[in-house]
């Protein structure tokens, strides 16, 4: 699975992450498991807010571009 970023590098990489607008489905994972199923306009900054919020448990998360009208 190429497309799995580990949050620590979410953090690490935030003003580049932050560049990034996609409309997208993602999943975040904890252990290889699908912890929570989201969709997004914004996946740049929904991330980062997952993290900053600390509510959902997870290591790692896939994303999915998506046709905004989708």
């Amino acid at each position: 699975m190429n497309n799995i970023i580990k949050k620590e590098d979410v953090i690490l990489n935030q003003k580049k992450v932050n560049e990034i607008n996609l409309y997208a489905v993602y999943f975040l994972l904890k252990e290889n498991e699908i912890v929570y199923i989201g969709k997004t306009e914004n996946s740049s900054s929904r991330i980062a807010r997952h993290i900053k919020e600390g509510i959902k448990d997870f290591d790692s998360y896939v994303m999915f571009p998506v046709d905004k009208n989708d």
